[in-house]
Formats: structure tokens, sequence, C-alpha cells
């Protein structure tokens, strides 16, 4: 789509009885009048509208009629606050939200707010990457018990530690993909609480720089695990990282003592 896309242009998508896929990512001069008319189009499914700075939560309130929605994302899309998670909890049929690089720290809902999205049954993957979202948060998505794609990536300020992984380890059992890039308050300890997740198939633990060769021991349940980068973990060690290997033999593991743009 078009970045000069205005609200005006959307108040033709009502016409479109076919429509159900629509991707205005980056159409910095949509607001929330260009939401009220995406809202006559109601048997919409997917909806992006990453970078739409513009749109608040008004706009995303304005689109309750979308009850076909089954992904949406609103990543960076700053001009959001606390409100828009209890209207997004009324897609019911969402199985894929995107609501990454919006500042949920800085909102009220930073805490338990995240308990809004409970009704959200259907729900499979998540990005919460770079929100700023703390253990409690990650301790309020429990009743998402379908959900098998969960990123927790970090940027400042990032307070995930080891209760946020003991939290969604007793939950979030279906998890196949877990991402906490960046989540340096992780150690040896988090990392037990993550064998339960049986079905894990990939794991991102990029610079979670207080993981050593013990935490790596703790993986070893993990049978289904292909994927696991461990970049900037220097406090692993090449007989750690072998060991590892050994007993995961279908894994692909990823290290490096530098970031990968070096």
């Amino acid at each position: 789509m078009c970045c000069s896309i205005t609200d005006k242009a959307l108040t033709s998508f009502a016409a479109c009885s076919a429509l159900l896929e629509l991707d205005i990512n980056g159409c910095s001069n949509i607001t929330d009048d260009g939401m009220a008319s995406l809202a006559l189009v109601p048997q919409l499914t997917h909806l992006d509208l990453g970078q739409c700075d513009k749109v608040t939560e008004i706009g995303i309130i304005a689109l309750a009629p979308l009850v076909q929605l089954k992904c949406l994302v609103v990543s960076f899309c700053r001009g959001i606050k606390p409100e828009a998670l209890a209207a997004v909890a009324a897609f019911t049929e969402l199985t894929s939200l995107d609501v990454g690089h919006v500042p949920l720290n800085y909102m009220t809902v930073r805490d338990c707010g995240l308990a809004a999205l409970a009704p959200l049954q259907k729900l499979t993957s998540l990005d919460l990457g770079s929100t700023g979202v703390n253990d409690a948060a990650v301790a309020a998505l429990a009743p998402l018990v379908g959900l098998q794609s969960l990123n927790l990536s970090g940027g400042a300020p990032n307070n995930i530690s080891d209760a946020g992984l003991r939290a969604l380890s007793q939950s979030l059992v279906r998890l196949t993909k877990l991402n906490c890039h960046g989540c340096d308050g992780i150690t040896d300890n988090g990392l037990v609480a993550l064998a339960s997740l049986s079905q894990l198939v990939d794991l991102d633990l990029h610079g979670c720089e207080c993981i050593t060769d013990t935490g790596l021991a703790f993986l070893t349940p993990l049978q289904q695990l292909r994927s696991l980068n461990i970049t900037l973990c220097n406090k692993t060690t090449a007989a750690g990282r072998s060991a590892l290997s050994k007993q995961l033999q279908r894994l692909a593991l990823t290290w490096s003592e530098r970031p990968s743009f070096w």
C-alpha cells in the first residue's frame, strides 16, 4: 500500500464486499477518522496498521464492528493508550496480535492491564516486543492458554526476569516459540522453569548475559527444541554449548560473543 493514502481514500473500501485483508502499514497520514471508515468493512479478517502513528485508542475502539478479525497489527502505533487493549479484547476471533513497540511501559496497563486480553481464547501468536512489559504483565497472560508464539524481546526498559519465565511456564504450556532477546534479567534459575515447555521449538535468549553452562544444562529436557540463540551469552563456554548440542542432536545453536551486526 502507498504511504500517501489518506482517511478519504479509506472511505472507498466500504463498497469492497470481498475485501478480507488490508495492509496499510506505514501510511502515516491515516487517523482515527480512517478507522471509522474501516469499521464499515465488517468482513475484514486481517488488518495491518503498523506505523500508523496517528491512530489512537479512539480509532481502535471504532473498529469494534470488525468481529471477524483474525490478525491485527498495531506495532509502532505510538499514539495508542491503555483503553486500546480493552477494545482489542472485543475481537474474540483473533489468532494473531502484534503490539510491538507500543510503549506499554508508559501506560497504566504495564503491570496487569494485559489481563484485558483474557477473552482472546483463540490467540496463538502475541508480539509484545519492545513494549517494556514486566513480570507482572507476563503473569497476566495466564488465561491465554492457547498461545504458541510469544515475543517478549527487549529494548530498554525491559523488566522480564526469572519470575516472568516461571509465570509463563506454569500456564502457557503450548508455546512452541519464545523470544526473550535482550531480557537481561533472566538467569539460570529462570531456565529451570522452561523445562516444562515440552513443545518449545524455537528459543531466543540473545543478550541474556547472566546465563551460564548450568542454565544450558537445564534445557536438555526440551527434546523438541530445534533453534536456540544464545548470542552474547558470554558466560557460557564451548564445553557447555557442546554438551547441550550432544543432548539435543537436532538443535541449531547460534552463538557469538559479538552482536550479529559487527
